[in-house]
């Protein structure tokens, strides 16, 4: 009777001890995609600034063009230069240079692979965030406060869930003027990522499409 008591409580301590490594291993994924997620809030703004009131669903996933301006986009201004400064009264606009190196570690970080700077579109495309480039040696990142002191975004609900190899991670987001954002309580927008697995970058999970919904 002894050993039979003893097995079963060998079999249930096995059982408990593989439901909490999946329930860590679980839990460390979810973690280390929130954080991607978080570094990629810059892009976030911007896909929704260039749909707004044009588009009721925007999915973003194969171009270098877009490759490129997310990373460029995702690089902290903490990490780059400011060149230029210009105060017009109503709104200011900082332009950023873009260190080689750094967006290099940026396309790796999100892509798991380098993207030429050259493919970032020159001039301005009238919202929040704007890349230029001349040749493949330098990039630029406009920043306009101008929708700083009109607009805010609230997480409503965020998500994580395994698919075969694909992590999809779904936000729910309210966007709009800062006095509606403090008080919403239902999402206007969605935002999904699709993530896998990648030992390329540092966050363990690379990139591969972006779709923004309105709801």
């Amino acid at each position: 009777m002894k050993k039979k008591i003893i097995a079963v409580f060998s079999l249930v301590l096995v059982l408990v001890l593989g439901l909490g490594s999946i329930s860590v291993s679980a839990a460390s994924y979810k973690t280390s995609i929130k954080k991607l997620i978080n570094h990629l809030g810059n892009v976030e703004w911007e896909a929704i600034q260039r749909m707004d009131g044009d588009y009721d669903e925007v999915v973003y996933s194969s171009s270098d063009r877009w490759k490129a301006e997310v990373a460029a986009i995702s690089i902290p201004f903490a990490d780059a230069d400011l060149v230029d400064y210009i105060d017009e009264g109503y709104m200011t606009t900082s332009f950023y240079s873009i260190d080689q190196k750094a967006y290099d570690k940026e396309c790796m970080d999100i892509f798991g692979k380098k993207i030429s700077l050259g493919n970032l579109s020159f001039g301005y495309n009238d919202s929040y965030m704007m890349q230029a480039s001349e040749t493949n040696d330098y990039g630029f990142v406009v920043k306009s406060d101008e929708y700083d002191t009109e607009t805010s975004m609230k997480d409503v609900s965020f998500s994580v869930k395994k698919s075969g190899k694909n992590y999809i991670a779904t936000k729910k987001i309210f966007y709009g003027y800062w006095g509606e954002a403090e008080n919403a309580t239902e999402a206007n927008y969605q935002v999904t990522y699709t993530f896998k697995k990648s030992s390329k970058s540092s966050f363990g999970f690379v990139l591969t499409k972006l779709t923004v919904k309105r709801l």
